[in-house]
């Protein structure tokens, strides 16, 4: 082969080689979603069983853990104090967006970054707490899912009129360090109004409060406890479920934890339907829309899980009624 041959065949490879490396698709690139949440309900490892409806739903819109895009759990941690910290840990590692699970989470977030997008998750009225301008536009770099407080309260209290009719009073367990937790007691006082009963406003802030909630409980005769749930209350739930069931006191809470773990019964938002909202929102974030023009979604099941061992061991009947509208019944 003549130099001139060998140079037009090496060129021609040159260019046979450029061809088929510009035939090759191209890698999609990987998004990361971030996760900021504190406390034992948080997600954990493998996520198909802690969030399998969030992953299915972004699986559904075209992403794929793992593949084009990965779910970062470095901003999750034990207690709220460290919020702030997990907050700019997930900002350093530049993810493209934050799913900030509970109140506290989504102001760390806020105070972290004032551009990062943030897709709140598990939060009351997101309105009245300023983490949004609006509903229908949020504004700023926050939007997600909420869920109002006033519907709820009253649904709290009208099933437990219906379970304890002779009741008068009922306590409210609540912390003041929880950013929705007035807001809560609020409701839960106009709510109780409503249907003939009184509140006793029970705050537990350190420690030492919920003993003397308990006195306060046991030496007013309260009818039912009702527990504005946070990490901390949650945290003491075995706590609240045994003087509960020592005093043969209802207990209503937000999530199944309480009945699950023997307190009576709860009711709230579909955590699944608040999972799916949320992943659905995030797709549209890495499709490139501002969470400024993301309207905030509203999750429109809830659900009602009655434990019948704990009704039967502080002597309560459950109503058919609310037996019949139970999405779970525990034996």
């Amino acid at each position: 082969m003549t130099p001139r041959s060998l140079g037009c065949a090496l060129l021609l490879g040159v260019l046979a080689g450029a061809a088929l490396a510009g035939a090759q698709p191209a890698r999609a690139p990987v998004a990361t979603v971030g996760l900021l949440c504190v406390g034992s309900g948080c997600p954990a490892p493998p996520l198909e069983v802690s969030l399998p409806a969030f992953l299915t739903t972004l699986r559904e819109a075209g992403y794929m853990d793992g593949q084009n895009v990965v779910v970062d759990l470095r901003g999750i941690g034990d207690t709220p104090a460290q919020l702030p910290g997990l907050a700019t840990r997930l900002l350093r590692r530049k993810v493209d967006v934050i799913v900030a699970i509970g109140a506290a989470a989504v102001l760390a977030a806020k105070q972290a970054s004032a551009t990062i997008p943030i897709v709140m998750l598990d939060v009351p009225n997101a309105l009245e707490l300023g983490l949004i301008a609006g509903l229908a536009r949020p504004g700023g770099n926050v939007t997600g899912v909420t869920f109002p407080l006033a519907e709820l309260s009253a649904k709290h209290l009208e099933l437990l009129k219906q379970i304890a009719p002779e009741m008068t009073f009922v306590g409210v367990l609540w912390n003041p360090t929880t950013p929705y937790a007035d807001l809560a007691r609020k409701h839960a006082e106009t709510a109780a109004r409503a249907v003939g009963l009184q509140v006793r406003s029970l705050e537990v802030r350190a420690a030492g409060d919920l003993d003397r909630a308990f006195g306060a409980v046991t030496q007013e005769r309260t009818g039912a406890l009702l527990v504005v749930e946070d990490l901390p209350l949650t945290l003491r739930r075995r706590e609240i479920i045994l003087f509960a069931l020592k005093e043969r006191l209802p207990v209503m809470a937000w999530s199944r934890q309480f009945p699950a773990g023997g307190g009576l019964i709860s009711f709230g938002p579909s955590r699944a339907e608040m999972h799916r909202l949320a992943a659905s929102v995030v797709a549209k974030i890495l499709r490139g829309r501002r969470p400024a023009d993301i309207p905030v979604e509203q999750p429109m099941r809830y659900e009602l899980v009655v434990n019948l061992a704990t009704a039967k061991a502080i002597g309560v009947t459950i109503p058919p009624g609310v037996l019949a509208g139970a999405d779970e019944i525990l034996q």
